[in-house]
């Protein structure tokens, strides 16, 4: 769990998931990020603007890293 202010240049405080269920012979995998822009005006702008880019290739990697087994 972060319990500080993470140093991030798009994103703020996050909160990630992972979720795994089982439907019949296959296992759905849900990942998901939560986040607030930062709170520095320059740092606030590229989340505005790259915040939803940065989150999605987090998800992109999390997604690609399971379907490999890692």
């Amino acid at each position: 769990m972060t319990t500080t202010e993470p140093k991030l240049l798009v994103i703020g405080r996050y909160r990630m998931g992972v979720e795994l269920a089982q439907i019949a012979e296959t296992v759905r995998l849900r990942v998901w990020i939560d986040y607030d822009l930062p709170t520095g005006w320059f740092t606030r702008l590229l989340g505005r603007l790259l915040g939803g880019l940065y989150a999605q290739w987090c998800l992109d990697q999390m997604l690609r890293d399971a379907s490999h087994g890692v």
